[in-house]
């Protein structure tokens, strides 16, 4: 299971973390924008991250209380998900032009492969 933890993390960032990226930034993004990138907005990246880790940790919590997954330590996994969820939406953040949604999954991906050096438990 620990080998394909980036690979279903970068789905999940995919998938959420861009979807509310997009909802959110176009809907209350504002004029604060980042700095390197003045089509993103604070709020969309904000809302990537955050329903990333969410949604990770839902993906993971439910497949653990099926058995499908092994037991996890609740702040090595909000850890985890944190590092790549931060990594994905910094990627995010660039301007990828249409190669965005590859560098977000190679973003998370990337991560997720650390991480399991530096927090093996997930």
């Amino acid at each position: 299971t620990t080998t394909t933890t980036p690979y279903k993390m970068a789905l999940i960032t995919l998938c959420m973390g861009d979807a509310s990226a997009e909802i959110i930034g176009t809907r209350f993004g504002g004029t604060l924008r980042i700095p390197w990138n003045k089509r993103k907005s604070v709020a969309g990246t904000m809302a990537f991250f955050v329903s990333s880790v969410a949604a990770g940790a839902a993906l993971v919590m439910s497949l653990g209380v099926h058995g499908w997954w092994p037991a996890q330590e609740p702040l090595q996994l909000l850890a985890r998900l944190s590092v790549i969820a931060m990594s994905a939406a910094l990627a995010e953040s660039l301007d990828w032009g249409e190669w965005d949604n590859l560098a977000v999954a190679a973003a998370a991906m990337s991560a997720g492969r650390l991480t399991e050096r530096v927090l093996p438990g997930l």
